[in-house]
Order: structure tokens, then sequence, then C-alpha cells
């Protein structure tokens, strides 16, 4: 499924937020190993929509992409 911004405005999302977020080792924290990407949705209000609403609102699971990859 390809969702394009003129779809999620239509359905009350204006704008998605990608933060980066890294892993780092419990016992040396200055290091690190790795990132992990987060997804968040603006609302025309502007409140932050989680990964979740902004899914339910396409009609689509969070994981039903990866699901048709794995197939």
């Amino acid at each position: 499924m390809f969702v394009t911004m003129a779809d999620l405005r239509g359905i009350g999302v204006v704008a998605l937020e990608a933060h980066f977020q890294r892993k780092v080792l419990l016992s040396d924290r200055t290091k690190v190993v790795g990132y992990e990407s987060l997804l968040r949705g603006r609302s025309a209000d502007k409140k932050i929509l989680s990964p979740g609403a902004v899914f339910s609102r396409i009609g689509r699971a969070p994981h039903a992409e990866a699901e048709a990859f794995r197939r």
C-alpha cells in the first residue's frame, strides 16, 4: 500500500515526524550500538498522533506491510 501526504491530509494527518533514538550498551552508556526510528504524526490541531493512530486512520495495521514482505 502506497500512501501520499495528500491521502494523509484527507484523514487529518498534516505531518509525519521521524525521530531517531540511540541504543546504547547498559554496561557502557557512551557506546552507541544502533538506532531506533520512531514515527509520529501531527493532526491539524497540532496534536501528536501515535503510529497506531496514523495506521488506523489509513485502515492498515502497522505490521501489515512487514507481514506482506515475509510471505
